[in-house]
């Protein structure tokens, strides 16, 4: 035999080495099962991602008109599908996970649940404004009509507006248009019944880029 296999022969490894070198093995076994534990786990949970974000747009696409409480339900419906996805006290999670997880669902969550707030708002906006708009197309009418009534209906629309159950940005933006469009109908009617040379005078009289009435009809701009 060469020299080193009979060296090999002569001086078989002790009990200490075969213990080491069989913990050796099963440390990469255990590592190499972890790792693949981890991998699967992390494909778990970007499919509950996935199937949670096609929930949502199921959800959207059936929201009621108005959208009452849409916002309230979706976060019951994602707080149920979540704990059944972690389990009791994180039962379905790996330990050394738990935390990570945890902090992605908390996002997943709050992403969600910020869409769904959204949608709600939009489609209450949509819902209850289009009663609200087509009283102001009548007040705007009206203006047309008798363009003396300007203030008044101003003070209308805006009774109509603040009443609503639109959103506090909808109804602010909704208060700056229907002021400038009465202002322009009124305009439109005061020229159409040949008092065009008044209309001039009042429109220099406003304050420079003002466009509505003020709610001081007193008040001189001079």
């Amino acid at each position: 035999y060469p020299a080193a296999m009979r060296t090999a022969i002569a001086t078989p490894p002790t009990m200490a080495d075969v213990m080491a070198e069989l913990c050796a093995n099963l440390v990469r076994l255990g590592f190499r099962s972890r790792r693949s534990e981890l991998d699967d786990f992390h494909g778990k949970l970007v499919d509950f991602n996935l199937q949670t974000d096609l929930a949502f747009e199921e959800a959207k696409r059936n929201v009621q008109p108005g959208a009452e409480g849409f916002h309230k339900g979706w976060e019951a419906d994602f707080d149920s599908r979540a704990r059944a996805f972690f389990g009791e006290g994180g039962a379905n999670i790996p330990p050394s996970m738990r935390q990570k997880v945890d902090l992605a669902l908390v996002e997943q969550n709050k992403r969600l649940s910020e869409r769904a707030q959204r949608t709600e708002l939009d489609e209450r906006d949509r819902y209850h404004g289009e009663d609200v708009v087509k009283s102001l197309l009548d007040l705007q009418n009206g203006t047309a009509a008798a363009p003396d009534t300007a203030k008044d209906n101003i003070a209308r629309g805006n009774s109509l507006i603040e009443s609503s159950r639109l959103s506090p940005q909808a109804k602010d933006r909704l208060r700056r248009n229907f002021a400038a469009d009465v202002e322009e109908y009124a305009v439109r009617g005061r020229i159409e019944r040949g008092d065009g040379e008044s209309v001039i005078d009042d429109l220099k009289k406003r304050p420079k880029g003002s466009m509505t009435f003020d709610a001081n009809p007193d008040k001189d701009y001079a």
